[in-house]
């Protein structure tokens, strides 16, 4: 009996703790997965010195380059490359933002420093993009709300900053002390 207490005791301690690392899991992995798009983007417009887009769709016909169903919160991505003999858009890569989580979990929001929603993001054969200001892609999990305590069960958010110069950031924005790597910096 004192075996069975002492078990669901931890069972009791370690569900809050496990459903809270499985939901921080699935943000940063979405968050990961477009954070990979948008240096492959960047790197196919350097190689291909051509204009390079990363678009956002909640549409899941996602080997479609020119698809026009665009969305500042879709969690699927698309990385095509402009074909100037035909006139339109090569298929670069792409992904759903459901891969490895469960859909609706994580939600995601582009918008500029004026916030405007954002929906894509266009490279040039130099590496820059034709921004006017700073993008924002901001993770957070569908069923909580971002947390910066230090308790066992907070959710995480995560953001990725991409700046008109190319330069794309993944980082934490709970996370705030000069010293901290994971805090986001906006040069």
């Amino acid at each position: 009996m004192v075996g069975i207490a002492i078990f669901g005791v931890l069972l009791a301690v370690g569900i809050p703790a496990l459903r809270s690392y499985s939901v921080n899991a699935k943000v940063l992995a979405t968050g990961q997965s477009l954070f990979s798009g948008i240096q492959r983007a960047r790197a196919e417009a350097i190689r291909l010195n051509t204009p390079v887009q990363l678009v956002l769709t909640e549409n899941t016909a996602l080997n479609n380059p020119n698809i026009t169903d665009l969305s500042s919160t879709g969690r699927n991505w698309i990385v095509r490359a402009f074909n100037r003999g035909t006139g339109t858009y090569d298929l670069v890569d792409a992904k759903s933002g459901a891969e490895g989580s469960s859909t609706g979990s994580v939600t995601v929001s582009g918008t500029d420093a004026g916030t405007n929603p954002v929906t894509t993001i266009e490279f040039n054969g130099l590496g820059g993009t034709t921004l006017t200001s700073v993008v924002t892609f901001a993770f957070a999990p569908a069923d909580g709300a971002c947390t910066t305590t230090a308790a066992p069960t907070e959710y995480r958010c995560i953001n990725i900053i991409v700046t008109p110069g190319g330069r794309a950031q993944l980082c934490d924005p709970a996370a705030t002390a000069a010293t901290d790597s994971r805090r986001c910096i906006v040069v």
